[in-house]
């Protein structure tokens, strides 16, 4: 609650980042450091994200009804043709014209999924939507890339999945499930399931060098 943006501290992490020819990017829940912002404004840090922050315990998730949806479990040991579906339906979530997964990226993801899952929600045998959750450390994991189909949307796939994954990291040892949403309309999605609002994560960013000197 007592960060502080001095600049003896913002002096040497911007020599190490420029050395490296990297931007600064700083990222944190603004609730808890509520004057953060401000000094990196004031040291021409520019804001680039700013994204409603919700949480979720084992008692506050809500299960909706999944009688029309399959849902998968993806993890180390899942057949490859499984882990590409997954894959997929996330990229194309996200960007329609995205490139398909190629048999590397499919073997390196699966190899991943040790402490995390990926989950594939199934509409009459085809994939419609997909998420993860990450490593669970200290009893936290976040939901990330959670993703529907254009085409199936507005349907509560994208919440059934979100709750679905929710109840399998409880159930692997998670306390807390924490996630980001993208707008609006889809942190009111994750609150339906049982996720709260507990305020916005920010990033600011400040790029040190000129990009034509490289």
């Amino acid at each position: 609650p007592d960060a502080q943006a001095t600049g003896t501290a913002l002096g040497r992490i911007e020599r190490v980042f420029a050395r490296r020819r990297l931007p600064v990017c700083f990222q944190w829940l603004d609730a808890f450091a509520t004057g953060l912002a401000g000094q990196l404004s004031a040291a021409a840090y520019l804001e680039m994200e700013r994204l409603p922050l919700l949480v979720c315990t084992q008692e506050q998730v809500v299960v909706p009804s999944t009688e029309l949806l399959e849902l998968v479990t993806v993890g180390s040991d899942s057949p490859l043709e499984d882990v590409a579906e997954n894959w997929n339906i996330n990229a194309r979530g996200f960007d329609p014209e995205a490139t398909l997964a190629t048999p590397g990226d499919v073997e390196s993801f699966r190899s991943s999924l040790t402490g995390s899952r990926a989950f594939t929600a199934r509409l009459n045998g085809a994939g419609v939507s997909a998420g993860m959750y990450t490593d669970i450390h200290d009893g936290v994991t976040e939901l990330v890339g959670i993703a529907t189909l254009a085409e199936y949307r507005r349907r509560g796939f994208g919440g059934a999945l979100t709750a679905y994954a929710a109840q399998c990291a409880f159930a692997n040892g998670a306390e807390v499930v924490f996630l980001s949403a993208a707008s609006a309309e889809a942190s009111r999605v994750y609150q339906r399931v049982g996720f709260g609002p507990v305020g916005e994560l920010v990033m600011m960013t400040k790029k040190l060098w000129d990009q034509n000197q490289l």
